[in-house]
């Protein structure tokens, strides 16, 4: 059961339910709703919690009891199964595409360079995830570069204080009618995509 496992893995962390929503940006009755079974978490905050408890999606949301299990276990310690978890879960996997999204994005990240590449051609298991655990939270708290020359905020906070001082590109507020007359292909579009996907569905 998903909230058992939330609850089992967390303890076996010797992490604290405030410490894991702090870490998800999260307050700690969402994770007591979540090992209490009473609410579950969304796609995104589930991919997060299982890479803060290193373990696989497929882990926390299958039968299998794992916790219960000697196989993840070393020294009497819990231990991830890197061999069965998918790629796509694996943060490591993706490194020198991480390093060029850091670049894209305006981190000063450069100096990792080498870093991001000798991890990516480490043997899999549980050291190269100690290693990109480690580049995870450099990027994390990676600065922009000096003389990067966008600004891209994301808290709506800072999106709004960007705002201030913004004048729009129109000279008067648009009419209703004139909103309306813009918004028609769009709700058309939509019209049309809703009517032949169900068109499809319903001649399967």
């Amino acid at each position: 059961m998903l909230a058992e496992k939330i609850a089992a893995v967390r303890q076996k962390n010797k992490l604290t339910q405030e410490e894991i929503a702090e870490k998800l940006g999260i307050s700690r009755q969402s994770v007591q709703k979540w090992e209490s079974g009473l609410s579950y978490p969304s796609i995104d905050k589930l991919v997060s919690l299982s890479k803060l408890l290193n373990v696989s999606i497929d882990y926390l949301c299958k039968d299998e009891n794992y916790v219960d299990s000697d196989a993840g276990r070393v020294g009497g310690e819990l231990r991830p199964q890197y061999k069965s978890i998918h790629e796509w879960e694996l943060y490591s996997k993706t490194l020198p595409i991480e390093y060029r999204q850091c670049i894209d994005e305006g981190l000063d990240a450069e100096a990792y360079k080498d870093l991001f590449f000798a991890a990516a051609k480490m043997p899999d298991g549980e050291e190269k995830e100690k290693v990109s655990d480690v580049i995870f939270n450099i990027t994390q708290n990676a600065k922009i570069r000096s003389g990067y020359k966008y600004d891209e905020p994301n808290s709506l906070a800072e999106i709004r204080a960007k705002r201030d001082g913004f004048k729009p590109c129109f000279s008067k507020k648009p009419s209703k009618s004139h909103i309306i007359a813009q918004s028609k292909p769009v709700r058309y579009g939509k019209s049309c995509g809703i009517c032949l996907s169900r068109r499809n569905y319903f001649s399967r």
